[in-house]
Protein backbone atom coordinates (compact mmCIF):
# COMPACT_ATOMS: atom_id res chain seq x y z
CA UNK A 1 0.00 0.00 0.00
CA UNK A 2 1.29 3.46 -0.93
CA UNK A 3 0.25 6.64 0.87
CA UNK A 4 0.01 10.11 -0.68
CA UNK A 5 -0.86 13.67 0.23
CA UNK A 6 -3.51 14.78 -2.27
CA UNK A 7 -4.54 18.39 -2.88
CA UNK A 8 -8.25 18.25 -3.72
CA UNK A 9 -8.60 20.76 -6.56
CA UNK A 10 -10.52 23.90 -5.59
CA UNK A 11 -10.65 22.98 -1.89
CA UNK A 12 -9.55 25.34 0.89
CA UNK A 13 -8.22 22.35 2.82
CA UNK A 14 -4.55 21.48 3.07
CA UNK A 15 -3.56 18.25 1.26
CA UNK A 16 -5.25 15.14 2.66
CA UNK A 17 -3.77 11.65 3.04
CA UNK A 18 -5.09 8.85 0.81
CA UNK A 19 -3.78 5.41 -0.12
CA UNK A 20 -3.51 3.54 -3.42
CA UNK A 21 -2.47 0.02 -4.35
CA UNK A 22 0.26 1.06 -6.78
CA UNK A 23 2.91 3.75 -6.93
CA UNK A 24 1.96 7.13 -8.38
CA UNK A 25 4.14 9.98 -9.58
CA UNK A 26 4.06 13.43 -8.05
CA UNK A 27 1.72 15.58 -10.13
CA UNK A 28 -0.62 12.72 -11.08
CA UNK A 29 -4.26 13.75 -11.23
CA UNK A 30 -6.47 11.38 -9.25
CA UNK A 31 -10.12 10.98 -8.27
CA UNK A 32 -10.87 10.81 -4.53
CA UNK A 33 -13.88 10.92 -2.25
CA UNK A 34 -14.41 14.06 -0.17
CA UNK A 35 -17.66 14.33 1.79
CA UNK A 36 -19.08 11.39 -0.23
CA UNK A 37 -18.51 13.20 -3.54
CA UNK A 38 -15.96 12.33 -6.19
CA UNK A 39 -13.41 15.12 -6.59
CA UNK A 40 -10.28 15.50 -8.67
CA UNK A 41 -7.01 15.99 -6.85
CA UNK A 42 -3.27 16.19 -7.42
CA UNK A 43 -0.66 13.97 -5.75
CA UNK A 44 1.67 16.49 -4.10
CA UNK A 45 3.70 14.30 -1.75
CA UNK A 46 4.59 10.70 -0.92
CA UNK A 47 4.08 9.94 2.77
CA UNK A 48 4.32 7.10 5.26
CA UNK A 49 1.39 5.17 6.68
CA UNK A 50 -0.43 7.41 9.16
CA UNK A 51 -1.83 6.29 12.51
CA UNK A 52 -5.40 6.98 11.32
CA UNK A 53 -7.53 5.22 8.72
CA UNK A 54 -7.32 6.63 5.18
CA UNK A 55 -9.61 6.47 2.18
CA UNK A 56 -8.49 4.94 -1.08
CA UNK A 57 -7.83 6.88 -4.26
CA UNK A 58 -10.67 5.82 -6.58
CA UNK A 59 -8.69 6.02 -9.82
CA UNK A 60 -6.20 8.05 -11.79
CA UNK A 61 -6.76 10.22 -14.84
CA UNK A 62 -4.51 10.72 -17.85
CA UNK A 63 -3.76 14.30 -16.81
CA UNK A 64 -0.43 15.15 -15.16
CA UNK A 65 0.94 18.37 -13.62
CA UNK A 66 4.59 19.07 -14.43
CA UNK A 67 7.14 20.08 -11.82
CA UNK A 68 6.95 23.66 -13.12
CA UNK A 69 3.15 23.71 -12.70
CA UNK A 70 3.48 22.31 -9.16
CA UNK A 71 6.03 25.00 -8.27
CA UNK A 72 3.72 27.66 -9.72
CA UNK A 73 0.81 26.37 -7.61
CA UNK A 74 3.03 26.47 -4.53
CA UNK A 75 4.11 30.03 -5.31
CA UNK A 76 0.51 31.16 -5.92
CA UNK A 77 -0.62 29.63 -2.63
CA UNK A 78 2.06 31.46 -0.64
CA UNK A 79 1.75 34.77 -2.51
CA UNK A 80 -2.07 34.90 -2.52
CA UNK A 81 -2.58 33.29 0.91
CA UNK A 82 -4.68 30.42 -0.43
CA UNK A 83 -4.35 26.64 -0.29
CA UNK A 84 -2.30 24.72 -2.86
CA UNK A 85 -5.53 23.01 -3.91
CA UNK A 86 -7.15 26.37 -4.69
CA UNK A 87 -4.07 27.33 -6.72
CA UNK A 88 -4.34 24.11 -8.75
CA UNK A 89 -7.98 25.06 -9.40
CA UNK A 90 -6.76 28.19 -11.20
CA UNK A 91 -4.78 26.19 -13.75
Amino acid sequence: MFYYKVAVIGSVLEPLTYHFSSELSLGSEVVVLLQNKEKKGVVVEHTTQPTFKTLSIINTTQFFYTQQQRKLASFISSYCFCSVAEAFGLM
